[in-house]
């Protein structure tokens, strides 16, 4: 049958017709009416706030994980210690052991001689207070209530002179509980040592918060003080067994960039990638126009177009030497345009453009220095993969990703000392990912370099970058979205180690990210699919899409 299939596609609804057709007079006219109809779905998205359901599941299922991960560590922790000899191996021993104050035992620990089960119990309290290990994305960014009360107990430490944590909350829980069986003083409950969160006006704050650091360095002042009391139990090889239970976290899980939007297969560039900040400066700086409101913008010449590319990439001014952001009111001085020229991306809310964010940061006297620009671009490329690498991973894991393989690399490759290459893997660089990989950069750049826009460079370079398919008639019904739109979905889902495959077709292709155009695409297939069955293959398709289908959720309430 010769027919047309019209569809009005929403976030969560989907109408349709199936109307035949007749050519006549060399052209196609409409015939009667075959069927029509309304396929109502849900967006995949909360009402409330428009997130994805997903999220909403990642948040119940990440306290769980955190639950299990913590009862598994107390096993370990009480498999450890009872293999020492410093832990009952009974329930009714280990009952009996939770009548003791384990701050008051932490405090006693580095002056008096504890029984080993004390010893164990204290040791066990360490484990469950271990408090809070930094890594390599919130180093360096050391600001809210939990960094605050972080830094109020390093303070108190040494205001106070306790040489530990458990010294600084067990001493007055130690000297009350010393007037509390004293018939002639007056009993008083124990001052709190649990770490409890109170809200003040808009702001959260903690009475204090531990640091991974100040419980390890509790645990081998313990330790020191305590093995020499039990000499046949503390062994070293016990003390490293416990210590990595305390100590212990797994690494970031590693994020995989999206796909290319140009080249099949290819991840995606970080930002910080100083090849993608100098695209991106191309493609601004191309894009500009300058002009009088009257008059008209032009685009900029080419000399002009120089001028402004060397100010964003380089250290030019001499007031501004740590960020990346140069004014339009210093772009029109370097230009000599009257400040009642204005350019096109300048607005009252956006006063500036942005330079190599990169550079900003790897130029400092603190960080890789002024000779960063004497590099070529190739050479901090490798070197800014090569620390965005080393972010990814902990030292049990990949050693030769961190510090202990970053900093030989460096000081191997250009020639930076130790104190330097401590210095470069200390930088931050800036995050996420932009839509191009390396491979389709360095292909755009010679064009952007030409002058072109954006545009015209991914045609001159990828002339049907802008073609969603291969342009295939499929002839039985449509297959999943992710088979045609492979460079619009994410990286497939990493098959098991052992055992056998059971990943859907969609997780080994991969799917959109965004969860109302995934569901709706869907719901489209089944649709076009049913009708295929019923009457053939269409003629014609008509599609009609709602404005709001591919939104955010941040998109869709500012749309509200």
């Amino acid at each position: 049958m010769t027919y047309r299939i019209g569809i009005d596609l929403g976030t969560n609804s989907l109408g349709w017709a199936a109307v035949s057709l007749k050519y006549e007079n060399d052209e196609w006219r409409t015939g009667p009416l075959l069927d029509m109809g309304v396929r109502i779905f849900s967006d995949a998205r909360n009402p409330k706030d428009k997130s994805s359901n997903a999220a909403q599941r990642r948040e119940k299922r990440g306290p769980r994980k955190n639950r299990d991960r913590q009862l598994m560590r107390k096993t370990s922790m009480l498999r450890e210690l009872t293999a020492a000899d410093l832990f009952p191996d009974d329930a009714a021993g280990r009952k009996k052991l939770e009548s003791l104050d384990p701050w008051i035992l932490r405090a006693r620990a580095l002056d008096e001689r504890l029984e080993p089960f004390e010893v164990g119990r204290a040791l066990f309290h360490l484990q469950q207070r271990r408090g809070f290990k930094s890594n390599r994305k919130t180093d360096g960014k050391e600001d809210g209530a939990m960094f605050d009360a972080i830094q109020d107990v390093q303070d108190r430490l040494y205001f106070e002179d306790a040489r530990t944590l458990g010294e600084l909350m067990g001493r007055p829980r130690l000297e009350q509980h010393g007037r509390n069986i004293d018939p002639n003083d007056d009993s008083a409950p124990l001052p709190q040592a649990r770490v409890k969160a109170t809200m003040t006006g808009s702001k959260m704050s903690y009475d204090y918060y531990p640091q991974r650091d100040m419980i390890l360095d509790e645990f081998e002042q313990i330790w020191a003080a305590q093995s020499v009391h039990h000499a046949g139990l503390m062994t070293e090889d016990a003390k490293d067994r416990i210590r990595y239970v305390i100590e212990h976290q797994r690494p970031l899980k590693v994020q995989r960039a999206g796909k290319c939007t140009f080249i099949d297969g290819e991840e995606r560039a970080p930002k910080a990638l100083p090849s993608a900040q100098y695209a991106r400066i191309l493609q601004e700086v191309n894009a500009l126009r300058v002009g009088a409101p009257a008059d008209g913008k032009r685009p900029l010449s080419p000399e002009q177009r120089q001028i402004v590319i060397q100010f964003l990439t380089t250290n030019t001014p001499k007031k501004l030497p740590k960020t990346a952001k140069r004014s339009f009111k210093q772009i029109r001085d370097l230009l000599h345009i009257p400040q009642s020229q204005t350019f096109s991306h300048e607005s009252h809310k956006r006063d500036h453009l942005v330079g190599d964010l990169t550079a900003a940061k790897m130029m400092q006297a603190d960080a890789y220095g002024p000779d960063w620009f004497g590099l070529s671009r190739a050479d901090q490329d490798r070197l800014v993969l090569e620390l965005l690498a080393s972010e990814q991973f902990d030292d049990e894991k990949e050693p030769g990703k961190t510090i202990e393989g970053f900093g030989p690399f460096v000081m191997r490759e250009y020639g930076l000392d130790e104190e330097q290459a401590q210095a470069v893997f200390n930088v931050r660089l800036p995050d996420a990912h932009g839509r191009l990989s390396k491979a389709a950069l360095e292909r755009l750049i010679p064009h952007l370099e030409a002058g072109l826009r954006y545009d015209e460079a991914a045609k001159a370079e990828f002339r049907d970058h802008r073609q969603l398919g291969d342009g295939e008639i499929h002839d039985e019904a449509l297959p999943y979205y992710g088979d045609v739109l492979s460079r619009h979905t994410a990286f497939e889902k990493d098959a098991p180690k052992q055992g056998e495959d059971t990943r859907t077709h969609e997780e080994k292709v991969g799917r959109i990210a965004n969860p109302t155009v995934h569901v709706a695409l869907n719901e489209l297939r089944k649709v076009i699919n049913d009708l295929i069955k019923r009457y053939g293959k269409p003629e014609q398709v008509v599609l009609e899409l709602a404005r709001n289908l591919p939104l955010s959720d941040r998109a869709l309430r500012e749309l509200e």
